[in-house]
């Protein structure tokens, strides 16, 4: 399977939404401060007590893309979380600096991927050291507007009730891969 991914802002917009409500049902809130490298502040996250991950999307933290956050600490016994991992698909067409996107093939549904780029600000933390010790099969080919081909990691269907084990399971291996790198 080949996808290509969605670029036009409607259809983004319309992906986001879906995301948002599926990582947010069912889900406790908490108002807590996240940290993140050179900043931080006070929002709401969605903590999946089964799944062991809190979300935190905002679609207005950041200029040119959502903010998709993901961490493991339990914010029922932490005051200030800090980011395991983030999603990020660009507000419209496409940026390969952004981790995450939304792509489809042709009839098929809307998928949450990851590109493998994972930071962390320290050495040894990248998309190449990622992607060559990523254990599952569920990458793809990313077919880009320009021509070009890519990997990426398809993380979950974003109307999939299995949505939030997905992505869950995604943030632990990058927390598994941050650990030992």
């Amino acid at each position: 399977m080949s996808l290509i991914p969605i670029t036009a802002k409607d259809q983004v917009e319309s992906a986001f939404a879906r995301l948002q409500q599926r990582l947010q049902r069912g889900a406790i809130r908490y108002r807590r401060a996240v940290g993140y490298r050179g900043g931080g502040g006070v929002y709401t996250v969605h903590w999946h007590p089964g799944h062991r991950m809190w979300t935190l999307l905002d679609p207005t933290a950041v200029a040119n893309r959502y903010w998709c956050c993901f961490g493991t600490t339990d914010p029922a016994r932490a005051r200030d979380l800090s980011i395991t991992c983030e999603i990020n698909p660009p507000f419209e067409g496409f940026d390969r600096r952004c981790g995450g996107l939304f792509a489809k093939g042709e009839g098929e549904p809307v998928y949450y991927a990851h590109t493998g780029k994972v930071g962390g600000g320290r050495p040894g933390i990248g998309k190449r050291a990622f992607m060559d010790l990523y254990s599952r099969a569920n990458l793809e080919v990313i077919r880009w507007p320009d021509g070009r081909a890519s990997q990426a990691i398809v993380i979950g269907e974003v109307d999939c009730d299995e949505l939030v084990a997905q992505v869950a399971e995604f943030v632990r291996e990058v927390e598994v891969f941050k650990e030992w790198a």
